[in-house]
């Protein structure tokens, strides 16, 4: 019965191997990543903003525009904010040779007051592939009532 029992484990074992080899290689599922892009240029309108003195509880929001230099197709592919009281958002098509894409920062001042600093990596398919953006403001705590 035990030798029963381990054959049967081995065969279901087995009976697995060829399922588990297929699901490493998802024929026509291919991510962004692995496919080979080629390379663009950029010029960014600004890397730096300063939003000035703002009340604590505000959401101020900049948007960061950038030219595509190159003679491809500049994809976005990340945005990384330092914080998490700073949403992103950016160009999600292809910018063609020429044309204009943007990040945009969403900063939520709340809780917090005083001087602030924040970067935004963007990554995108350029050489050099990532670039820093940053934003500053002077967040005025909330009057005590």
């Amino acid at each position: 019965m035990r030798i029963f029992g381990l054959f049967l484990v081995f065969a279901l074992f087995c009976a697995g191997l060829p399922n588990m080899s297929c699901n490493s290689r998802q024929s026509g599922n291919v991510s962004n990543d692995t496919v080979p892009q080629k390379i663009t240029s950029v010029r960014y309108d600004a890397t730096e903003h300063n939003f000035g003195k703002v009340q604590e509880g505000e959401k101020v929001s900049y948007r960061f525009e950038f030219t595509n230099t190159g003679d491809t197709e500049l994809f976005v592919k990340e945005v990384k904010s330092s914080c998490g009281c700073t949403a992103t958002d950016h160009s999600k098509e292809p910018v063609a040779p020429g044309k204009k894409g943007f990040v945009e920062v969403s900063f939520d001042t709340n809780g917090r007051p005083g001087m602030q600093e924040r970067n935004v990596l963007v990554i995108c398919n350029t050489e050099p592939p990532s670039k820093v953006i940053s934003f500053i403001c002077e967040v005025e705590p909330k009057k005590q009532q």
